[in-house]
């Protein structure tokens, strides 16, 4: 049977974030937020949300093409 090192407590307690991870919750987060302000402010966007809602969608709107050759 080997001997185990004991684990090193500095090392288990450290909790600090790195370079690294603060680098990618920055850019995360401005990734997110671009998209929100990009979306939030389009000027054509009239969010109607009642077409989202509907059962079904109208069979009276659909139109048919034969091609009779």
């Amino acid at each position: 049977m080997t001997n185990k090192s004991p684990i090193d407590p500095q090392s288990s307690s450290d909790n600090d974030l790195g370079f690294d991870d603060f680098i990618g919750i920055l850019v995360a987060f401005l990734t997110i937020g671009t998209i929100l302000f990009w979306s939030l402010s389009r000027k054509d966007s009239n969010w109607n949300f009642s077409n989202l809602f509907s059962q079904a969608p109208a069979s009276d709107n659909v139109q048919t093409t034969t091609n009779d050759n």
